[in-house]
């Protein structure tokens, strides 16, 4: 189109293109060409078309299908939606069968444990911009195990008539369905529906088996049952308890279902109305019916031949039942002997525990001896006399006897005493051989002095010597304790042997006393050395005593007799 100026010499040359913009013009670029006879050169103007469209959506599974595109039931979808749009400002919805599904979705959604009811499920996404917008969708196909959705049925017929078994099975893909006739065991159909007609050999249990690759086989059993008189299968012979109520049982199987039950006893009918030592109960069976005669605290009387008749639409059947005396009831002899026989289960148990805990029970080690304690109570008569109360020493016309007691008085004070009865002179006893011990002479251990040997005539008194080795021996009491007197005590002892130049008074008593707790203690198993120390002539007990029992209280005494002879 050209218009002319007002010069009429030059023209105003216009070319106008129509078109309908699409998603494929978007960001293409337009040229307009122009020339005339005066210049042959092209003129030319550009443009770049920009396109708004609606979102373009498809959506696709991306996760959690076999290669088939299946999906498995129980596992985990992941679902994509993928839009093409200007403006790129899109929202998104997603819909399962037209439902809106709640959560934050938008480019993908995820479906956890998915089941059997999300086959051929439509799933939806709708994505929005400015401009408009636009939908895509998705079938879901799920894998799955069969599962019935009807049980096939028993049926009833006379014999030549058509009847039809079902066997509606649900899977995917589509399972595979057999009918097999028992007892022949044999294939007899391939389908979902089974028809055949009746007759002696096609009536009977027929299964139906379905299948799919992958999962585990389902089946269940349907009968065709051939119409005709009830047959009874109860036992003739039945025994009851006099005393208690007695049961008759009569299980007929019938097809068609039974019209009547009766029962009858020595020819007579019974009338539960009438007689109230009977009652009947009639229980449905799924091929018959049961019948229950009940004998209220049955007595002698009640014993004997009673009578059952079925009747149906196809005949009737009567069976003769001997109800017998019982005296103990199976169900009792039942109840005894699993009673007998969890109690020695019981017992096997607990003896067998017994066995095996005393068998991991451990013995403390032989350097390791417990601590005995014995209470005021425990104290017997025979106690007060220590293990060397047997020893008796004999020197030619004089004895000694140690005599080690220990009170069981209770009192806080107990003293250790030593007695000596002294027949003869000191010089006939230190002149003359010694008694030895009832075993034999006792070694004296070489950690074992004098006690002229120390400085102090009782410092070994007070202290024994840490850490000594006792060669596996416990020691016979607990010398740092047990004689170990209070200092006032010990003072005065030390003034008065020193007053009588170290040696101990003729006739008197020297005795060592402490407190105590009323706890009579007897360590080891060994009897406490606990009596007071009687007086002693100097010089008697010599190197006899030291050599039966090297007793520090008795190596002190000798101790001071070995001074005084110096």
């Amino acid at each position: 189109m050209k218009e002319p100026l007002p010069d009429s010499r030059r023209y105003t040359a216009k070319s106008v293109l129509k078109l309908t913009p699409k998603k494929e013009h978007h960001n293409t670029t337009f040229t307009c060409q122009a020339q005339n006879t005066a210049d042959r050169t092209y003129r030319a103007a550009k443009l770049k078309l920009e396109v708004k469209y609606a979102p373009k959506v498809s959506v696709s599974v991306i996760g959690g299908a076999l290669a088939g595109g299946r999906i498995p039931e129980g596992a985990e979808v992941r679902l994509s939606c993928h839009a093409d749009a200007n403006p790129s400002d899109l929202t998104y919805r997603w819909y399962i069968n037209d439902e809106l599904v709640v959560g934050d979705y938008t480019t993908e959604m995820l479906i956890h444990n998915i089941t059997r009811k999300f086959h051929d499920a439509i799933v939806k996404c709708e994505v929005h911009n400015a401009v408009g917008k636009s939908e895509e969708s998705e079938t879901l196909d799920i894998s799955y195990g069969p599962v019935f959705r009807t049980r096939p049925k028993s049926v009833e017929a006379d014999i030549g008539t058509e009847v039809s078994l079902f066997c509606d099975v649900d899977g995917n893909p589509p399972p595979d369905i057999v009918w097999i006739h028992d007892p022949a065991d044999r294939v007899v159909r391939t389908s979902s529906n089974f028809t055949t007609t009746v007759t002696q050999e096609t009536a009977g249990r027929y299964y139906c088996k379905a299948s799919v690759m992958g999962f585990p086989e389902i089946g269940a059993e349907a009968t065709v049952y051939l119409k005709g008189p009830p047959v009874i299968s109860s036992p003739q012979r039945q025994h009851g308890i006099v005393g208690d109520n007695a049961r008759l049982e009569c299980v007929a199987f019938s097809v068609p279902k039974a019209r009547h039950v009766s029962w009858t006893f020595n020819g007579r009918e019974i009338n539960t109305s009438n007689d109230q030592d009977f009652s009947i109960l009639e229980d449905p069976l799924p091929e018959g019916i049961k019948s229950t005669l009940i004998i209220r605290e049955s007595q002698s009387r009640h014993f004997g031949r009673y009578n059952c008749t079925v009747v149906n639409d196809y005949g009737n059947d009567v069976l003769e039942i001997d109800l017998l005396p019982q005296t103990i009831a199976p169900s009792l002899i039942i109840i005894v002997c699993v009673g007998l026989s969890v109690a020695i289960t019981i017992l096997v148990v607990i003896f067998l525990c017994i066995f095996l805990k005393r068998g991991k029970k451990k013995l403390p080690p032989a350097d390791v001896i417990p601590e005995h304690h014995i209470s005021e109570k425990g104290c017997k008569e025979s106690d007060r006399s220590s293990n060397i109360s047997d020893l008796k020493v004999d020197i030619r016309s004089g004895s000694c006897e140690p005599d080690y007691s220990e009170t069981c008085s209770g009192s806080d004070s107990i003293a250790t005493r030593l007695a000596a009865n002294i027949l003869g002179s000191t010089q006939t006893a230190s002149a003359g051989g010694g008694g030895v011990p009832l075993a034999g002479p006792v070694k004296i251990p070489n950690d074992y002095r004098y006690s002229g040997d120390y400085t102090d005539p009782l410092g070994h008194l007070q202290q024994l010597k840490s850490g000594q080795n006792n060669n596996g021996y416990v020691p016979y009491v607990d010398y740092a304790r047990d004689y170990s007197p209070p200092p006032q005590t010990l003072t005065a002892i030390r003034t008065s042997s020193a007053a009588m130049n170290g040696q101990l008074p003729t006739g008197g008593n020297f005795s060592l006393n402490r407190h105590r707790t009323t706890e009579l203690r007897q360590d080891n198993g060994l009897p406490s050395v606990q009596n007071s120390l009687n007086s002693l002539p100097n010089g008697f007990l010599g190197e006899y005593i030291s050599h039966l029992y090297p007793h520090p209280h008795i190596l002190y005494v000798l101790a001071q007799n070995d001074r005084r002879e110096r």
